[in-house]
């Protein structure tokens, strides 16, 4: 990924501040730059209790400044990661506030929704705003020609306490995820807080197959779905957006354009304005001193 704010494009009409006149339709739209992942994981924490404590709901869009791993919540270590090729590889090593699977974070499109329980999202519960959220995106990728649909069939999510699979997330498609000719392209997973939710997501522009098994230990022999090496949404880009993908420039104006087409999904299906913004200081702040403690202490990656 590119670093700076090309990591994630911008907004038309973004200029870093807050813009007045705000409603209460009006949600924050941070686009933001490339970081740790321990830092990523933190800000997500802090921008969500900000919300349990009465703060607006926030959509960050952000990037990686380093290939990074991300483990479910609840995700044994040892069945969800492979350190030594991680280490071998340079890839870093989180766990997230969110559960759900292990996923390889490079050439992506990463998300983190923190919403009030107060909003009409939450409404109907986590579940349904799942439900809602796939929908704003496949609206966002039809609108650049791209046939995504929220999967409404298939395996149910992981049931609490039980043993989580050793699959990579995008080694399996579950039921609400969106797909494109049966191929997730977008995965998410949520953090419950009891006046707030996280949603977390991911949208690979496209997915290094071997890498990928290579760091999660997902080899022949342990019963491991294959991940195919074309999976990520490039795939199903019109082929004048494709061709030049593999030139920096050029993988930068496809992101802009993907990230544009979400907002607009976002704010159609949810039925809300992004306000572009930026992180104040007091957020980043609150969330250094998070990730020195919590997301990037051994403590916390190895706590199963």
């Amino acid at each position: 990924m590119q670093r700076s704010q090309d990591a994630v494009g911008r907004h038309p009409g973004a200029t870093g501040h807050t813009t007045s006149g705000k409603h209460p339709g009006d949600w924050r739209l941070v686009l933001d730059c490339e970081r740790p992942g321990a830092l990523n994981m933190a800000l997500d924490e802090v921008l969500t209790r900000a919300c349990a404590a009465g703060e607006g709901p926030v959509l960050r869009l952000y990037g990686w400044s380093r290939p990074t791993l991300s483990l479910g919540r609840n995700q044994e270590l040892a069945r969800a990661a492979d350190l030594e090729a991680c280490e071998h590889l340079g890839v870093d090593v989180v766990r997230r506030p969110s559960g759900g699977h292990a996923v390889l974070h490079e050439r992506e499109i990463t998300y983190a929704l923190s919403v009030p329980a107060s909003e009409p999202l939450l409404a109907s519960g986590a579940r349904a705003a799942l439900r809602r959220i796939a929908d704003a995106i496949a609206l966002g990728l039809g609108r650049l020609g791209v046939r995504a649909r929220r999967q409404v069939c298939g395996r149910g999510r992981d049931v609490p306490g039980t043993a989580v699979p050793v699959a990579p997330c995008f080694a399996t498609t579950a039921r609400d995820e969106v797909t494109v000719d049966g191929i997730k392209v977008a995965a998410a997973a949520q953090w419950r807080l009891r006046r707030a939710l996280l949603q977390q997501g991911s949208i690979p522009l496209s997915i290094d197959s071997g890498r990928l098994m290579r760091v999660t230990g997902a080899v022949a022999g342990r019963g491991m779905p294959p991940v195919g090496a074309g999976a990520g949404i490039l795939r199903w880009l019109s082929w004048d957006e494709r061709q030049p993908a593999h030139r920096a420039d050029a993988l930068i104006r496809v992101r802009r354009r993907l990230i544009e087409s979400l907002i607009g999904g976002f704010e159609e299906t949810l039925g809300v304005r992004l306000r572009p913004d930026r992180l104040r200081g007091d957020e980043l702040a609150a969330a250094r001193e998070l990730q020195s403690h919590v997301y990037g202490s051994t403590t916390w990656t190895r706590r199963r």
